[in-house]
């Protein structure tokens, strides 16, 4: 049985299939393409007979094409005149058939590498080791030709997939996020429930999650325990196993009990580890990640010098190409002393959104912090600022309750006032940065809601107050 495809190999395939029809050839010998390496049946087999009319030193063309499927009774199967016209729009240019060539050439040389791998055959295996050795080793250099210069005419009509929205309107795909805050406020709780809202496809806090969505979680800190108690405290008795197998772990310390070195993303052989990684589960498991979180920053780049450029110039362009590649990138990262993200600032050069957390009081034992957005790209995020606090329910589980900030200020105000504050002045020492100001502002409010007796120079809660906010 054929195994299942990756979508970005379907998309290669096609890319060869429709460059080949607007340029009349064959890819050039160098990638030794061969209608084998094409995973879909009809792919291979409009291969088969292109490499046919070439050799032949036919014209090949929409038309052509065409009809020689129909002599050989293979246009039903192959999906007739529309299909053939769908490959024929697949790409603007054919500019690039070579560089297509070569990428189906070597994708379907892993998938032959790891066929033989898992048959036991050895005779099999090296033969594939030498094939992949010779075509490997005889990819020309990358260069920039004519063709990567497209002409704008072109450009403004290429049909490019859409850029769909994970989370509405801040969690962009194939986007790049950071998540920030200071140690102990509640990041990897938060990353935690956002992974899962994407498994579950429902909301996260106030903002919409439009379907579910798989995700690969990076853990190179925690104990493997703790983040096993933490996802079990957070999953619900309704999540069955296809919602939360959305999500899957990494995690750092599995990894060294298998004695395996820690990832560091700084270097190039974690890097590739890591897309390998993506590219297998794509191909074996038929499981691709829309969300990959790197948690944290800190853990995975450890050697390195965090104020230094150059140091994170190492990871940016590894965490472009995922973002190239569709998918979303999350990276979860410290607070510094002064209160913004830890480190150079370059790192929030190339991001979509920026998030920091920041604890709602300090010393507060409970996983209870505002959300704010420091660094948003398109749309701007509503609610700006989210004031979320881990609750319990009654049968155990973990979750994040959220409010717009200033709904939970003005909340907090009136249970100060339920605990005995009785002047504007204390109630804004106690809830600074929030001045006076805005206490009196919060009090005028209380008073035409009816929460606040009036007339009174000393704040004190009405009898719906009491009932309300009242301790």
């Amino acid at each position: 049985m054929t195994s299942p495809q990756p979508h970005d190999t379907y998309e290669i395939e096609q890319a060869v299939l429709g460059a080949v029809l607007l340029s009349g050839r064959s890819p050039n010998g160098s990638s030794g393409l061969a209608p084998e390496d094409f995973q879909d049946p009809r792919h291979s087999a409009l291969y088969r007979i292109i490499l046919q009319m070439v050799q032949a030193g036919e014209a090949v063309d929409l038309v052509t094409v065409h009809a020689r499927t129909i002599a050989k009774n293979l246009s039903e199967a192959i999906g007739g005149p529309a299909y053939l016209s769908s490959l024929n729009n697949a790409v603007a240019s054919a500019a690039h058939l070579d560089q297509y060539a070569h990428r189906l050439k070597e994708k379907s040389i892993r998938r032959q590498l790891i066929e033989a791998a898992q048959s036991g055959d050895s005779q099999r295996l090296k033969q594939a080791v030498e094939q992949a050795r010779e075509i490997l080793t005889d990819r020309p250099g990358d260069r920039l030709d004519v063709g990567t210069a497209i002409p704008l005419g072109e450009f403004t009509v290429l049909s490019l997939p859409a850029r769909e929205t994970l989370i509405d309107p801040w969690l962009p795909g194939h986007g790049l996020v950071m998540v920030w805050g200071p140690r102990g406020c509640g990041k990897t709780w938060f990353s935690f429930a956002l992974v899962l809202a994407l498994a579950r496809g429902e909301n996260f806090g106030p903002f919409r999650v439009p379907k579910a969505r798989n995700s690969l979680y990076i853990d190179a800190e925690m104990a493997a325990k703790d983040t096993q108690g933490r996802f079990n405290s957070l999953i619900r008795g309704n999540d069955g196993l296809e919602v939360i197998n959305r999500v899957r772990i990494v995690s750092g310390e599995m990894l060294a009990r298998e004695g395996l070195p820690a990832l560091n993303i700084n270097l190039p052989e974690t890097q590739l580890k890591i897309i390998s990684l993506i590219e297998e589960l794509e191909t074996s498991a038929n499981w691709r990640p829309a969300v990959i979180v790197f948690d944290n920053l800190s853990a995975l780049t450890f050697g390195s010098d965090e104020n230094s450029n150059s140091d994170v110039d190492a990871i940016l362009p590894f965490l472009l190409s995922l973002r190239h590649k569709g998918f979303t990138v999350v990276l979860v990262h410290h607070a510094g002393k002064s209160g913004d993200q830890r480190g150079s600032s370059r790192k929030e050069d190339q991001l979509d959104t920026s998030i920091a957390l920041k604890s709602v009081q300090e010393g507060d034992p409970g996983c209870h912090f505002t959300m704010r957005f420091t660094k948003e790209r398109g749309t701007p995020a509503g609610p700006r600022e989210v004031e979320m606090r881990l609750t319990q329910d009654p049968d155990g589980t973990l979750g994040f309750v959220s409010k717009a900030v200033e709904v939970a200020s003005y909340e907090r105000f009136l249970t100060l006032v339920g605990e005995g504050l009785e002047s504007q002045k204390e109630i804004a020492d106690v809830m600074s940065p929030i001045n006076k100001g805005t206490i009196s502002r919060y009090a005028t409010k209380a008073k035409s809601e009816g929460f606040l007796d009036d007339n009174l120079r000393k704040l004190r809660l009405s009898e719906l107050g009491r009932l309300k906010y009242g301790s």
